[in-house]
């Protein structure tokens, strides 16, 4: 062995694996130490461990009530991969409902839900599906968007921003501007919901009379549903990075949003800010960033 340290001889050798014993505190619990066991069953042998606890005469806040502000993407395709489950069944409703316990636990404020497909969050599918009218206009069905976002309330609460996905960057594929500024005719499409099937739809190139149109009824639909969620003001959309698109981006969804502008829009750059609230998308212009995540 190591000096002053006595070999062990091997077949006394083991594994040792360390083991996290999380408690809930109930908020009306008394102060004071309070004492248990955990037995421990491992290699036919099961030992009982003195557990002791104490609790002090103060109640921690809910992390929903911290000061610190936490913003964690919640992916429902990657927990469909991981456990290999079909998208929006039971079997992925019930992992996805430890997904926003965990994140509730965090103190998460933001749900990322899709109008877009194929956005760089990795969605295949929207979140909301167009569902064509007899005269060419579009309903919607947000059977599961309001699931989703029942979800993410239960355990978060009150969320800060719902960032709507509707903006293409970086994909080389669907804008054909490999990772320079999106262009507004860029590629990007809905899914409609055709029967028992879905289809995508390309929508109309943005800046145009006809993406008003387009966007403007489901901006207000959407933003229905959460304030009638209680979540207030927290619709956003996006996704901005560093290179910021042509303010007639911005300037467009300003005449269209509800309520009135400006739009608000939620950015993921390598770009630092020292702003310290919601700042213009384009200098002195139209649109405002009110989520800015520098990475």
């Amino acid at each position: 062995g190591r000096r002053g340290v006595p070999a062990v001889p091997p077949e006394k050798v083991g594994a040792v694996q360390p083991v996290l014993v999380r408690v809930k505190v109930p908020k009306d619990a008394k102060p004071g130490e309070y004492k248990g066991s955990v037995s421990v069953a491992a290699g036919g042998r099961t030992v009982s461990v003195p557990v002791v606890l104490g609790v002090a005469d103060w109640v921690v806040p809910d992390p929903r009530d911290f000061r610190l502000f936490v913003d964690l993407y919640q992916s429902p395709e990657s927990v469909a991969m991981q456990y290999k489950v079909e998208m929006w069944s039971e079997e992925h409703w019930k992992l996805l409902e430890k997904s926003w316990e965990l994140l509730g636990r965090a103190g998460n404020k933001l749900v990322v839900v899709h109008a877009a497909e194929e956005t760089q969050f990795g969605n295949p599918r929207g979140t909301v599906y167009w569902v064509k009218k007899p005269d060419g206009s579009y309903d919607y069905d947000f059977s599961v968007f309001d699931r989703y976002l029942e979800m993410a309330k239960r355990h978060c609460g009150k969320l800060d921003h719902v960032a709507v996905q509707v903006w293409h960057v970086g994909n080389t594929m669907k804008t054909g501007s490999g990772w320079g500024t999106s262009p507004l005719d860029q590629k990007v499409t809905v899914t409609v919901k055709n029967g028992s099937g879905l289809e995508s739809l390309r929508v109309p190139a943005f800046a145009t009379e006809d993406s008003r149109k387009f966007w403007k009824p489901f901006l207000a639909a959407v933003d229905k549903r959460i304030r009638d969620a209680g979540h207030g003001d927290a619709l956003c959309v996006g996704i901005l990075w560093d290179s910021i698109p042509k303010g007639a981006l911005f300037k467009t969804f300003d005449e269209i949003w509800p309520g009135g502008g400006p739009s608000r829009w939620m950015r993921g750059c390598h770009v630092a800010t020292s702003s310290t609230g919601p700042y213009p998308a384009v200098k002195r212009g139209p649109g405002q960033i009110v989520l800015h995540e520098y990475c």
